[in-house]
């Protein structure tokens, strides 16, 4: 941020000698106050001081637009790293999971074979909380599963 405000101070140091080196060199104030007074009718001289209040404008402008571009590009700078730690906090589960077709353990990559609930929370990053579904609830409590069924 330094180095580019060190650019603009230089930049507009290099204008204004230019401009002077111009300006001295061909008189462009003299001849513009010559212009203002043969036409002096039209209120051309108007036109000089008119310029420098939009000038002075523009410039206020500029400097407010630069400050909030400033702003968003440290804004966007922070952008990637937010998204890299968004990404490092994503698991996914990928291809083909052998599931025993009887206990519905799940075989990891060493071989050995797991618990679903703990093979997804060791694999996706999830928390599990354990439930019973209504046909296990019937089939595995059917006394609970009746008081259950008459309170609804």
């Amino acid at each position: 941020m330094k180095k580019m405000l060190n650019n603009d101070a230089l930049t507009l140091v290099l204008i204004a000698v230019i401009s002077f080196v111009i300006f001295s060199k061909f008189d462009v104030l003299e001849k513009a106050i010559e212009f203002a007074r043969r036409y002096e009718a039209y209120e051309i001289d108007e036109i000089i001081s008119t310029s420098l209040v939009l000038m002075f404008a523009l410039l206020c402008i500029v400097i407010k637009n630069k400050k909030k571009v400033l702003r968003l590009n440290t804004e966007l700078e922070k952008k990637p790293k937010k998204l890299e730690d968004a990404i490092g906090e994503i698991k996914q589960l990928k291809g083909i999971l052998p599931l025993c077709s009887y206990c519905k353990r799940i075989r990891d990559d060493s071989g050995s074979w797991e618990q679903v609930d703990t093979y997804l929370q060791n694999h996706s990053g999830a928390d599990i909380s354990h439930s019973l579904c209504p046909d296990c609830l019937k089939e595995h409590y059917p006394q609970i599963a009746d008081k259950m069924n008459k309170k609804h």
